[in-house]
Protein backbone atom coordinates (compact mmCIF):
# COMPACT_ATOMS: atom_id res chain seq x y z
CA UNK A 1 0.00 0.00 0.00
CA UNK A 2 1.30 3.48 -0.91
CA UNK A 3 2.30 5.83 1.89
CA UNK A 4 0.21 8.86 2.88
CA UNK A 5 1.40 12.37 2.20
CA UNK A 6 2.36 14.36 5.27
CA UNK A 7 -0.25 17.15 5.48
CA UNK A 8 2.28 19.59 6.88
CA UNK A 9 4.52 19.51 3.81
CA UNK A 10 2.96 21.93 1.34
CA UNK A 11 4.41 24.65 -0.85
CA UNK A 12 2.91 27.31 1.40
CA UNK A 13 4.79 25.87 4.37
CA UNK A 14 8.13 25.81 2.54
CA UNK A 15 10.49 28.74 3.07
CA UNK A 16 12.12 29.72 -0.20
CA UNK A 17 15.68 31.07 -0.32
CA UNK A 18 18.55 31.37 -2.79
CA UNK A 19 19.80 27.85 -2.07
CA UNK A 20 16.49 26.15 -2.88
CA UNK A 21 14.75 28.58 -5.23
CA UNK A 22 15.51 26.53 -8.35
CA UNK A 23 14.26 23.33 -6.77
CA UNK A 24 11.04 25.00 -5.60
CA UNK A 25 10.40 26.58 -9.00
CA UNK A 26 10.94 23.25 -10.75
CA UNK A 27 8.70 21.45 -8.24
CA UNK A 28 5.91 23.98 -8.77
CA UNK A 29 6.19 23.70 -12.53
CA UNK A 30 5.99 19.91 -12.35
CA UNK A 31 2.93 20.24 -10.13
CA UNK A 32 1.24 22.58 -12.57
CA UNK A 33 1.89 20.39 -15.62
CA UNK A 34 2.96 16.87 -14.60
CA UNK A 35 4.53 14.84 -17.37
CA UNK A 36 5.04 17.77 -19.71
CA UNK A 37 8.28 19.24 -18.37
CA UNK A 38 11.27 18.18 -16.26
CA UNK A 39 10.43 14.51 -16.43
CA UNK A 40 11.93 13.02 -14.39
CA UNK A 41 12.68 15.63 -11.75
CA UNK A 42 15.51 14.52 -9.47
CA UNK A 43 16.15 16.48 -6.25
CA UNK A 44 19.15 15.74 -4.06
CA UNK A 45 20.59 17.21 -0.88
CA UNK A 46 21.94 16.34 2.50
CA UNK A 47 19.57 15.32 5.26
CA UNK A 48 17.11 17.88 6.57
CA UNK A 49 17.24 20.38 3.72
CA UNK A 50 13.69 19.97 2.43
CA UNK A 51 13.75 17.45 -0.40
CA UNK A 52 11.05 15.26 1.16
CA UNK A 53 9.02 18.39 1.92
CA UNK A 54 9.14 19.41 -1.74
CA UNK A 55 8.38 15.89 -2.93
CA UNK A 56 5.30 15.79 -0.73
CA UNK A 57 4.26 19.31 -1.72
CA UNK A 58 4.23 18.20 -5.36
CA UNK A 59 1.86 15.40 -4.43
CA UNK A 60 -0.51 17.72 -2.56
CA UNK A 61 -0.55 20.26 -5.38
CA UNK A 62 -1.13 17.66 -8.09
CA UNK A 63 -4.02 16.15 -6.16
CA UNK A 64 -5.52 19.58 -5.66
CA UNK A 65 -5.54 20.70 -9.29
CA UNK A 66 -5.36 17.50 -11.40
CA UNK A 67 -7.50 14.42 -11.73
CA UNK A 68 -4.72 11.84 -11.61
CA UNK A 69 -3.37 9.21 -9.27
CA UNK A 70 -0.44 10.21 -7.06
CA UNK A 71 1.67 7.54 -5.42
CA UNK A 72 4.28 8.42 -2.80
CA UNK A 73 6.82 5.78 -1.81
CA UNK A 74 10.12 5.54 -0.01
CA UNK A 75 12.62 3.17 -1.55
CA UNK A 76 12.54 1.09 1.62
CA UNK A 77 8.75 0.73 1.41
CA UNK A 78 8.92 -0.14 -2.27
CA UNK A 79 11.46 -2.90 -1.59
CA UNK A 80 9.19 -4.41 1.05
CA UNK A 81 6.15 -4.29 -1.24
CA UNK A 82 7.97 -5.92 -4.13
CA UNK A 83 9.28 -8.70 -1.87
CA UNK A 84 5.80 -9.30 -0.45
CA UNK A 85 4.23 -9.38 -3.91
CA UNK A 86 6.78 -11.90 -5.15
CA UNK A 87 6.28 -14.14 -2.11
CA UNK A 88 2.49 -14.01 -2.51
CA UNK A 89 2.62 -14.69 -6.24
CA UNK A 90 1.07 -11.29 -6.96
CA UNK A 91 3.92 -9.71 -8.84
CA UNK A 92 1.90 -8.94 -11.98
CA UNK A 93 -0.88 -7.34 -9.94
CA UNK A 94 1.63 -5.19 -8.08
CA UNK A 95 3.23 -4.14 -11.35
CA UNK A 96 -0.14 -3.13 -12.70
CA UNK A 97 -0.91 -0.96 -9.68
CA UNK A 98 2.48 0.73 -9.83
CA UNK A 99 2.31 1.44 -13.54
CA UNK A 100 -1.21 2.85 -13.50
CA UNK A 101 -0.27 5.91 -11.43
CA UNK A 102 -0.12 9.36 -12.97
CA UNK A 103 2.59 10.78 -10.70
CA UNK A 104 5.15 8.60 -8.95
CA UNK A 105 6.99 10.24 -6.03
CA UNK A 106 9.93 8.14 -4.87
CA UNK A 107 11.93 9.23 -1.81
CA UNK A 108 15.47 8.18 -0.81
CA UNK A 109 16.35 6.57 -4.13
CA UNK A 110 19.97 6.20 -2.97
CA UNK A 111 19.01 2.99 -1.18
CA UNK A 112 18.50 1.33 -4.55
CA UNK A 113 22.18 0.30 -4.46
CA UNK A 114 22.39 -3.45 -4.96
CA UNK A 115 18.60 -3.80 -5.43
CA UNK A 116 18.61 -5.27 -8.94
CA UNK A 117 15.07 -6.59 -8.75
CA UNK A 118 13.79 -3.22 -7.59
CA UNK A 119 15.67 -1.49 -10.39
CA UNK A 120 14.08 -3.77 -12.98
CA UNK A 121 10.61 -3.12 -11.57
CA UNK A 122 11.26 0.62 -11.42
CA UNK A 123 12.48 0.74 -15.02
CA UNK A 124 9.32 -1.01 -16.20
CA UNK A 125 7.04 1.19 -14.13
CA UNK A 126 8.94 4.31 -15.13
CA UNK A 127 8.58 3.58 -18.84
CA UNK A 128 4.90 2.79 -18.46
CA UNK A 129 4.19 5.96 -16.47
CA UNK A 130 6.21 8.21 -18.79
CA UNK A 131 4.77 6.54 -21.88
CA UNK A 132 1.28 7.35 -20.60
CA UNK A 133 2.16 11.01 -20.05
CA UNK A 134 2.80 10.59 -16.31
CA UNK A 135 5.42 12.20 -14.11
CA UNK A 136 8.26 10.72 -12.07
CA UNK A 137 9.92 12.67 -9.22
CA UNK A 138 12.75 11.25 -7.15
CA UNK A 139 14.89 12.39 -4.22
CA UNK A 140 18.27 11.26 -3.00
CA UNK A 141 21.07 12.31 -0.70
CA UNK A 142 23.48 12.36 -3.64
CA UNK A 143 23.40 12.93 -7.42
CA UNK A 144 22.63 9.93 -9.68
CA UNK A 145 26.21 9.40 -10.84
CA UNK A 146 27.32 8.90 -7.24
CA UNK A 147 24.82 6.12 -6.50
CA UNK A 148 26.80 2.89 -6.71
CA UNK A 149 25.40 0.03 -8.75
CA UNK A 150 22.80 2.16 -10.53
CA UNK A 151 21.60 0.45 -13.70
CA UNK A 152 22.79 2.28 -16.82
CA UNK A 153 19.20 2.33 -18.08
CA UNK A 154 18.09 4.18 -14.95
CA UNK A 155 21.02 6.57 -15.18
CA UNK A 156 20.15 7.28 -18.79
CA UNK A 157 16.54 8.05 -17.91
CA UNK A 158 17.60 10.35 -15.07
CA UNK A 159 19.97 12.20 -17.39
CA UNK A 160 17.05 12.99 -19.67
CA UNK A 161 15.28 15.00 -16.99
CA UNK A 162 16.23 17.81 -14.62
CA UNK A 163 18.63 17.21 -11.73
CA UNK A 164 18.82 19.87 -9.00
CA UNK A 165 20.52 20.07 -5.65
CA UNK A 166 19.37 21.85 -2.49
CA UNK A 167 22.09 23.45 -0.40
CA UNK A 168 22.06 24.47 3.25
CA UNK A 169 19.97 27.62 3.90
CA UNK A 170 21.75 30.95 4.08
CA UNK A 171 21.36 33.50 6.87
CA UNK A 172 18.22 35.21 5.59
CA UNK A 173 16.50 31.92 4.90
CA UNK A 174 17.38 30.69 8.39
CA UNK A 175 15.75 33.81 9.86
CA UNK A 176 12.62 33.20 7.80
CA UNK A 177 12.51 29.52 8.76
CA UNK A 178 12.90 30.33 12.46
CA UNK A 179 10.04 32.82 12.29
CA UNK A 180 7.83 30.38 10.37
CA UNK A 181 8.47 27.53 12.82
CA UNK A 182 7.88 29.77 15.84
CA UNK A 183 4.58 30.96 14.35
CA UNK A 184 3.53 27.35 13.84
CA UNK A 185 4.08 26.80 17.56
CA UNK A 186 2.11 29.92 18.43
CA UNK A 187 5.20 31.57 19.87
CA UNK A 188 7.05 34.75 19.07
CA UNK A 189 10.70 35.58 19.73
CA UNK A 190 12.26 38.99 19.36
CA UNK A 191 13.76 39.87 15.94
CA UNK A 192 17.19 40.01 17.56
CA UNK A 193 16.83 36.43 18.85
CA UNK A 194 15.88 35.18 15.39
CA UNK A 195 18.90 36.97 13.95
CA UNK A 196 21.27 35.63 16.61
CA UNK A 197 19.96 32.11 16.09
CA UNK A 198 20.28 32.41 12.30
CA UNK A 199 23.92 33.50 12.55
CA UNK A 200 24.78 30.02 13.80
CA UNK A 201 25.84 28.04 10.73
CA UNK A 202 23.40 25.15 10.94
CA UNK A 203 23.95 22.59 8.20
CA UNK A 204 20.29 21.69 7.84
CA UNK A 205 16.79 22.78 8.81
CA UNK A 206 16.31 20.04 11.39
CA UNK A 207 19.23 21.32 13.45
CA UNK A 208 17.85 24.84 13.23
CA UNK A 209 14.41 23.63 14.30
CA UNK A 210 15.88 21.70 17.23
CA UNK A 211 17.69 24.79 18.45
CA UNK A 212 14.55 26.88 18.04
CA UNK A 213 12.52 24.33 20.01
CA UNK A 214 14.95 24.67 22.91
CA UNK A 215 14.61 28.46 22.97
CA UNK A 216 10.81 28.23 22.77
CA UNK A 217 10.77 25.65 25.57
CA UNK A 218 12.73 28.01 27.85
CA UNK A 219 10.38 30.85 27.03
CA UNK A 220 7.28 28.68 27.65
CA UNK A 221 8.45 26.92 30.80
CA UNK A 222 10.09 29.91 32.48
CA UNK A 223 7.39 32.33 31.37
CA UNK A 224 9.88 34.92 30.16
CA UNK A 225 11.31 36.29 26.94
CA UNK A 226 14.62 34.84 25.76
CA UNK A 227 17.25 37.52 25.10
CA UNK A 228 19.81 37.53 22.25
CA UNK A 229 22.72 37.44 24.70
CA UNK A 230 21.71 34.09 26.15
CA UNK A 231 21.04 32.22 22.88
CA UNK A 232 24.49 30.62 22.70
CA UNK A 233 24.43 29.67 26.38
CA UNK A 234 21.00 28.11 26.13
CA UNK A 235 21.94 26.10 23.08
CA UNK A 236 25.08 24.72 24.71
CA UNK A 237 28.53 23.90 23.47
CA UNK A 238 27.39 22.46 20.15
CA UNK A 239 26.11 25.82 18.98
CA UNK A 240 29.20 27.60 20.23
CA UNK A 241 31.44 25.23 18.30
CA UNK A 242 29.61 25.97 15.09
CA UNK A 243 30.76 29.54 15.35
CA UNK A 244 29.11 32.39 13.60
CA UNK A 245 28.09 32.64 10.01
CA UNK A 246 30.22 35.56 8.81
CA UNK A 247 28.22 35.91 5.66
CA UNK A 248 25.06 36.01 7.75
CA UNK A 249 26.50 38.77 9.91
CA UNK A 250 27.39 40.71 6.81
CA UNK A 251 23.89 40.35 5.42
CA UNK A 252 22.36 41.46 8.69
CA UNK A 253 24.29 44.72 8.50
CA UNK A 254 23.45 45.77 4.96
CA UNK A 255 20.33 47.70 4.12
CA UNK A 256 17.03 46.36 2.87
CA UNK A 257 17.55 48.19 -0.42
CA UNK A 258 20.73 46.25 -1.18
CA UNK A 259 19.03 43.03 -0.12
CA UNK A 260 16.21 43.69 -2.57
CA UNK A 261 18.75 44.26 -5.36
CA UNK A 262 20.52 41.01 -4.52
CA UNK A 263 17.18 39.19 -4.52
CA UNK A 264 16.39 40.63 -7.93
CA UNK A 265 19.75 39.41 -9.25
CA UNK A 266 19.15 35.98 -7.78
CA UNK A 267 15.68 35.79 -9.27
CA UNK A 268 17.02 36.77 -12.68
CA UNK A 269 19.69 34.07 -12.55
CA UNK A 270 17.43 31.44 -11.00
CA UNK A 271 14.74 31.95 -13.64
CA UNK A 272 17.33 31.70 -16.42
CA UNK A 273 18.89 28.57 -14.91
CA UNK A 274 15.52 26.90 -14.58
CA UNK A 275 14.55 27.76 -18.15
CA UNK A 276 17.77 26.67 -19.83
CA UNK A 277 18.28 23.56 -17.73
CA UNK A 278 14.74 22.62 -18.65
CA UNK A 279 15.72 22.93 -22.31
CA UNK A 280 18.75 20.73 -21.75
CA UNK A 281 21.56 23.30 -21.61
CA UNK A 282 24.41 23.32 -19.10
CA UNK A 283 24.24 26.39 -16.83
CA UNK A 284 27.56 26.37 -14.96
CA UNK A 285 28.19 29.98 -15.86
CA UNK A 286 24.88 31.09 -14.39
CA UNK A 287 25.33 28.81 -11.37
CA UNK A 288 28.60 30.58 -10.61
CA UNK A 289 26.81 33.93 -10.68
CA UNK A 290 24.14 32.63 -8.32
CA UNK A 291 26.72 31.54 -5.76
CA UNK A 292 28.65 34.80 -6.01
CA UNK A 293 27.67 38.38 -5.28
CA UNK A 294 26.35 40.14 -8.38
CA UNK A 295 24.14 43.14 -8.89
CA UNK A 296 20.89 43.02 -10.81
CA UNK A 297 22.59 44.72 -13.77
CA UNK A 298 25.46 42.23 -13.72
CA UNK A 299 23.02 39.33 -13.52
CA UNK A 300 21.11 40.68 -16.50
CA UNK A 301 24.30 41.03 -18.54
CA UNK A 302 25.39 37.52 -17.54
CA UNK A 303 22.09 36.12 -18.74
CA UNK A 304 22.26 38.10 -22.01
CA UNK A 305 25.74 36.77 -22.81
CA UNK A 306 24.66 33.26 -21.91
CA UNK A 307 21.62 33.47 -24.19
CA UNK A 308 23.77 34.90 -26.99
CA UNK A 309 25.94 31.79 -26.78
CA UNK A 310 22.85 29.56 -26.65
CA UNK A 311 21.62 31.23 -29.85
CA UNK A 312 24.96 30.47 -31.51
CA UNK A 313 24.77 26.84 -30.37
CA UNK A 314 21.32 26.61 -31.93
CA UNK A 315 22.62 28.07 -35.19
CA UNK A 316 25.48 25.58 -35.20
CA UNK A 317 23.12 22.70 -34.50
CA UNK A 318 20.75 23.80 -37.27
CA UNK A 319 23.60 24.07 -39.80
CA UNK A 320 24.96 20.64 -38.88
CA UNK A 321 21.45 19.17 -39.19
CA UNK A 322 21.06 20.80 -42.61
CA UNK A 323 24.35 19.26 -43.72
CA UNK A 324 23.49 15.81 -42.35
CA UNK A 325 20.33 15.02 -40.41
CA UNK A 326 22.03 11.94 -38.94
CA UNK A 327 25.34 13.61 -38.11
CA UNK A 328 26.93 12.16 -34.98
CA UNK A 329 27.82 15.70 -33.89
CA UNK A 330 24.13 16.24 -33.14
CA UNK A 331 24.47 13.79 -30.25
CA UNK A 332 27.36 15.65 -28.66
CA UNK A 333 26.87 17.29 -25.29
CA UNK A 334 29.00 20.16 -26.57
CA UNK A 335 25.92 21.52 -28.36
CA UNK A 336 24.23 21.88 -24.98
CA UNK A 337 27.07 23.70 -23.24
CA UNK A 338 27.42 27.45 -23.91
CA UNK A 339 30.82 27.39 -22.18
CA UNK A 340 32.14 25.22 -25.03
CA UNK A 341 31.37 27.42 -28.01
CA UNK A 342 34.83 26.90 -29.53
CA UNK A 343 34.36 23.14 -29.44
CA UNK A 344 30.94 23.53 -31.03
CA UNK A 345 32.48 25.59 -33.83
CA UNK A 346 35.01 22.79 -34.33
CA UNK A 347 32.16 20.27 -34.63
CA UNK A 348 30.57 22.44 -37.32
CA UNK A 349 33.88 22.67 -39.17
CA UNK A 350 34.20 18.88 -39.01
CA UNK A 351 30.66 18.41 -40.35
CA UNK A 352 31.40 20.82 -43.21
CA UNK A 353 34.64 19.01 -43.98
CA UNK A 354 32.90 15.66 -44.05
CA UNK A 355 30.35 17.01 -46.54
CA UNK A 356 33.03 18.14 -48.97
CA UNK A 357 32.96 16.01 -52.11
CA UNK A 358 35.76 13.49 -52.64
CA UNK A 359 38.44 14.25 -55.26
CA UNK A 360 36.85 14.24 -58.71
CA UNK A 361 38.16 12.91 -62.03
CA UNK A 362 40.23 15.30 -64.16
CA UNK A 363 37.79 17.39 -66.23
CA UNK A 364 37.45 17.40 -69.95
CA UNK A 365 38.19 13.74 -70.71
CA UNK A 366 35.28 11.90 -72.34
CA UNK A 367 35.02 8.37 -73.68
CA UNK A 368 33.97 9.73 -77.08
CA UNK A 369 37.33 11.47 -77.33
CA UNK A 370 39.20 8.17 -77.10
CA UNK A 371 39.70 6.35 -80.39
CA UNK A 372 39.70 2.63 -80.95
CA UNK A 373 37.45 -0.36 -80.45
CA UNK A 374 39.35 -2.35 -77.84
CA UNK A 375 37.85 -4.56 -75.15
CA UNK A 376 38.89 -1.90 -72.62
CA UNK A 377 36.84 0.80 -74.38
CA UNK A 378 33.80 -1.47 -74.75
CA UNK A 379 34.02 -2.42 -71.06
CA UNK A 380 34.32 1.26 -70.13
CA UNK A 381 31.18 2.05 -72.13
CA UNK A 382 29.29 -0.76 -70.38
CA UNK A 383 30.38 0.53 -66.98
CA UNK A 384 29.23 4.05 -67.83
CA UNK A 385 25.89 2.73 -69.01
CA UNK A 386 25.25 0.57 -65.90
CA UNK A 387 27.69 1.40 -63.09
CA UNK A 388 27.97 -1.27 -60.43
CA UNK A 389 26.06 -3.82 -62.51
CA UNK A 390 28.18 -4.49 -65.59
CA UNK A 391 31.75 -4.97 -64.46
CA UNK A 392 32.72 -4.13 -60.88
CA UNK A 393 35.51 -4.13 -60.10
CA UNK A 394 36.96 -3.21 -63.50
CA UNK A 395 40.74 -3.50 -63.55
CA UNK A 396 42.60 -1.63 -66.30
CA UNK A 397 46.06 -3.08 -66.93
CA UNK A 398 48.74 -1.49 -69.06
CA UNK A 399 52.24 -0.05 -69.08
CA UNK A 400 53.02 3.62 -68.54
CA UNK A 401 51.83 5.69 -71.47
CA UNK A 402 49.10 3.28 -72.46
CA UNK A 403 46.34 5.72 -71.43
CA UNK A 404 45.09 4.13 -68.23
CA UNK A 405 44.63 7.47 -66.47
CA UNK A 406 42.72 8.94 -69.41
CA UNK A 407 40.43 5.93 -69.55
CA UNK A 408 39.73 6.12 -65.80
CA UNK A 409 38.99 9.84 -66.08
CA UNK A 410 36.64 9.20 -69.02
CA UNK A 411 34.81 6.50 -67.06
CA UNK A 412 34.46 8.79 -64.04
CA UNK A 413 33.20 11.75 -66.04
CA UNK A 414 30.83 9.50 -67.98
CA UNK A 415 29.27 8.02 -64.82
CA UNK A 416 28.86 11.48 -63.31
CA UNK A 417 27.34 13.04 -66.43
CA UNK A 418 25.02 10.14 -67.26
CA UNK A 419 23.73 9.41 -63.77
CA UNK A 420 24.37 12.54 -61.70
CA UNK A 421 26.57 10.38 -59.50
CA UNK A 422 29.32 11.39 -57.09
CA UNK A 423 32.59 9.95 -58.36
CA UNK A 424 35.80 9.67 -56.33
CA UNK A 425 39.01 9.59 -58.35
CA UNK A 426 42.36 9.28 -56.60
CA UNK A 427 45.83 7.92 -57.20
CA UNK A 428 47.09 5.26 -54.83
CA UNK A 429 49.90 7.53 -53.64
CA UNK A 430 47.47 10.38 -52.93
CA UNK A 431 45.18 7.97 -51.08
CA UNK A 432 48.02 6.96 -48.74
CA UNK A 433 49.09 10.59 -48.23
CA UNK A 434 45.53 11.67 -47.38
CA UNK A 435 45.30 8.90 -44.81
CA UNK A 436 48.47 10.09 -43.08
CA UNK A 437 47.12 13.66 -42.95
CA UNK A 438 43.80 12.44 -41.53
CA UNK A 439 45.57 10.47 -38.81
CA UNK A 440 47.76 13.45 -37.88
CA UNK A 441 44.74 15.74 -37.62
CA UNK A 442 42.54 13.17 -35.82
CA UNK A 443 40.03 13.39 -38.66
CA UNK A 444 40.05 9.80 -39.85
CA UNK A 445 36.28 9.41 -39.64
CA UNK A 446 35.76 12.56 -41.70
CA UNK A 447 38.21 11.34 -44.33
CA UNK A 448 36.49 7.97 -44.54
CA UNK A 449 33.06 9.58 -44.78
CA UNK A 450 34.07 11.70 -47.79
CA UNK A 451 34.88 8.61 -49.84
CA UNK A 452 31.95 6.55 -48.58
CA UNK A 453 29.50 9.14 -49.88
CA UNK A 454 30.67 8.49 -53.45
CA UNK A 455 28.72 6.31 -55.90
CA UNK A 456 31.85 5.17 -57.72
CA UNK A 457 35.50 4.81 -56.67
CA UNK A 458 38.35 5.00 -59.18
CA UNK A 459 41.93 4.36 -57.98
CA UNK A 460 44.81 4.95 -60.38
CA UNK A 461 48.41 3.65 -60.28
CA UNK A 462 47.65 0.89 -57.80
CA UNK A 463 51.09 -0.60 -58.44
CA UNK A 464 52.59 2.49 -56.79
CA UNK A 465 50.62 1.98 -53.62
CA UNK A 466 53.30 2.18 -50.92
CA UNK A 467 50.93 3.09 -48.16
CA UNK A 468 51.82 0.50 -45.56
CA UNK A 469 49.55 -1.81 -43.61
CA UNK A 470 47.16 0.89 -42.42
CA UNK A 471 46.55 2.21 -45.94
CA UNK A 472 46.05 -1.33 -47.26
CA UNK A 473 43.55 -1.96 -44.47
CA UNK A 474 41.61 1.21 -45.28
CA UNK A 475 41.55 0.40 -48.99
CA UNK A 476 40.26 -3.11 -48.27
CA UNK A 477 37.38 -1.82 -46.12
CA UNK A 478 36.59 0.85 -48.69
CA UNK A 479 36.47 -1.84 -51.38
CA UNK A 480 33.99 -3.82 -49.26
CA UNK A 481 31.85 -0.75 -48.55
CA UNK A 482 31.48 -0.15 -52.30
CA UNK A 483 31.23 -3.72 -53.50
CA UNK A 484 28.55 -4.97 -51.09
CA UNK A 485 25.84 -2.46 -52.12
CA UNK A 486 26.81 -2.68 -55.80
CA UNK A 487 28.64 0.58 -56.29
CA UNK A 488 31.18 0.84 -59.09
CA UNK A 489 34.89 0.16 -58.52
CA UNK A 490 37.60 0.81 -61.13
CA UNK A 491 41.34 0.32 -60.64
CA UNK A 492 44.34 0.82 -62.89
CA UNK A 493 47.92 -0.44 -62.64
CA UNK A 494 50.91 -1.39 -64.76
CA UNK A 495 50.99 -4.74 -62.98
CA UNK A 496 48.41 -7.54 -63.01
CA UNK A 497 46.34 -7.92 -59.83
CA UNK A 498 48.06 -11.13 -58.72
CA UNK A 499 51.48 -9.42 -58.95
CA UNK A 500 50.60 -6.37 -56.86
CA UNK A 501 52.34 -6.04 -53.45
CA UNK A 502 49.02 -6.13 -51.61
CA UNK A 503 47.45 -8.51 -49.07
CA UNK A 504 45.98 -11.66 -50.61
CA UNK A 505 42.43 -10.80 -49.57
CA UNK A 506 42.64 -7.54 -51.55
CA UNK A 507 44.38 -9.08 -54.58
CA UNK A 508 41.77 -11.81 -54.83
CA UNK A 509 38.97 -9.26 -54.83
CA UNK A 510 40.64 -7.27 -57.63
CA UNK A 511 40.86 -10.44 -59.71
CA UNK A 512 37.17 -11.23 -59.13
CA UNK A 513 36.01 -8.63 -61.62
CA UNK A 514 36.98 -7.94 -65.23
CA UNK A 515 40.64 -7.30 -66.11
CA UNK A 516 41.16 -5.45 -69.41
CA UNK A 517 44.54 -4.65 -70.93
CA UNK A 518 45.70 -1.60 -72.85
CA UNK A 519 48.43 -1.74 -75.47
CA UNK A 520 51.10 0.94 -75.17
CA UNK A 521 51.47 0.99 -78.94
CA UNK A 522 47.95 2.34 -79.41
CA UNK A 523 46.68 4.03 -76.25
CA UNK A 524 42.98 4.93 -76.34
CA UNK A 525 43.71 8.62 -75.91
CA UNK A 526 46.25 8.74 -78.73
CA UNK A 527 44.70 8.13 -82.17
CA UNK A 528 46.78 6.01 -84.51
CA UNK A 529 48.75 7.89 -87.17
Amino acid sequence: MALDLDPRFTFDAFVVGPTNRLAVAAARRVSDAPGSTYNPLFLYSGSGLGKTHLLTAIGHQVRRIHDTTVRYETLESLVEQISAAVEAGERDAFRGRLRDVGVLLLDDIQFIEGQRQVQEELIGAWDAISGGGGQVVLTSDRPPQEIDGLDERLLSRLSGGLILDIAAPDYETRVAIARRKADERGQALSPEVYQTLARIAFTNVRELQGALNRLIAVQELEQRAVTPDEVTRLLGAAAAQRGKDEFGEFLSDITGTVTAVVDEAERTLADAILRWEGEGYRTRRLDAGLTGTVTAAQAGELVRRFEHDVDRLRQIEAEIRALDADARELESGVLRDPDRINEAEALLAAARERQKPPPAPPPGVRLADLEGDSLALRAAAAVIDAPGRAYSPLFVLGPDGAGKSSLLAAIGNGIRDAHGAVVAYVSAAAFAAELIDALEQSRLDIWRARYRRADALLVDDLDRFAGGERAEEELFHLFEDFHRPGRQLVFAAATAPHELPLPERLRSRLESGLVVELDAAAPPDAPEA
